[in-house]
């Protein structure tokens, strides 16, 4: 003899539901990479999040120079890349170096040059600076900050994630995927 369920169809889907909810919410990913052009041309890079653009006036090696910056917070770590024309090519050194430093005086930071890192730039590979910086934030809590940067042409071009403590496998995937065309 068979024995039929006598609770309806419906109430046995709603004892389920804290189950699919459990399994549905294991299975989104906490970082949601998305593809995001940037600069001219063909430029690329994964963000983990929806970042926002912004236009800002930096002033570094003694000029004012507009950067643009895209840039979002997922998992409690910034996420950013920017960029900025020097207008000429004997600018390029002084800006990077100024930039580097001056990361490194708003972090009150100690420095850890890393191996250079391949970034593509065109349809080259080239060796990008890369540097890893534990220091504080101005409310007196720790960070650290990865970043890549590096010129091309009359532009200086900066990749950063920044955390109480980096996740370096999502640095990784985010400064790997930078495709900067000239």
């Amino acid at each position: 003899m068979i024995f039929r369920s006598v609770v309806p169809g419906w109430l046995r889907l709603l004892a389920l539901l804290p189950s699919v909810v459990m399994v549905s919410s294991a299975c989104s990913p906490a970082l949601n990479w998305r593809e995001v052009r940037a600069g001219s041309g063909d430029s690329r890079i994964l963000f983990p999040c929806k970042p926002t653009l912004e236009d800002r006036k930096l002033l570094l090696a003694g000029m004012a120079l507009p950067m643009r910056m895209y840039a979002c917070q997922a998992e409690g770590a910034i996420y950013a890349l920017a960029w900025a024309d020097t207008a000429e090519r004997a600018n390029v050194s002084p800006v990077l170096e100024t930039w580097t430093n001056a990361q490194v005086k708003n972090l009150n930071a100690e420095t850890h040059l890393l191996d250079p890192f391949p970034v593509h730039v065109g349809r080259q590979t080239k060796p990008a600076g890369h540097q890893f910086l534990k220091g504080r934030l101005p409310d007196g809590s720790a960070v650290q900050q990865e970043a890549v940067f590096f010129a091309s042409g009359t532009r200086v071009v900066r990749a950063m994630v920044m955390a109480p403590h980096v996740n370096r496998e999502a640095a990784s995937i985010f400064f790997e995927s930078l495709n900067w065309s000239e």
